[in-house]
């Protein structure tokens, strides 16, 4: 089922201006990458997959490393998790290691999600889903 609107988002909210230098070109790739290949429905419940991604910074420090907080709303149709992120994954570091903590991430989230969604008895096209997201982490590593 084709989707106009995204159907696995990956928001952030950034701790500083030099997080959002350093980690956002590579969340709005990833993101650009999520919108091709991830556009329809894997489960008829819901609405979004949502991932919101929180980078420590020096204005603002979540202080959360990893996978936290998932909720599911089935009232809203969706389901979220945060992503912590602090600094010592992006000051001073290579960009291949700030794609390698996005994209892990964002697999282990899918996990997590799939699993409470199970749990629940909703329904998930899992092999579809996989495959679209083997082909994002193909196309986001090389970029």
């Amino acid at each position: 089922m084709e989707s106009k609107n995204s159907y696995i988002t990956f928001g952030a909210q950034m701790g500083d201006a030099n997080a959002d230098q350093a980690v956002g070109p590579h969340l709005e790739e990833l993101n650009l990458l999520l919108d091709r290949y991830c556009k329809k429905s894997y489960c008829k419940e819901l609405n979004e997959l949502a991932l919101i991604l929180r980078v420590d910074g020096e204005l603002w420090h979540f202080g959360i490393e990893g996978c936290d907080k998932l909720r599911l709303s089935k009232k809203q149709g969706y389901i979220t998790m945060d992503i912590g992120m602090p600094e010592s994954k992006w000051k001073n570091q290579m960009p291949n290691s700030i794609r390698d903590f996005l994209i892990s991430h964002l697999v282990l989230s899918l996990e997590l999600m799939i699993k409470r969604l199970k749990k629940e008895l909703f329904a998930v096209n899992e092999a579809e889903l996989w495959a679209d997201i083997s082909r994002v982490k193909e196309r986001f590593l090389v970029s």
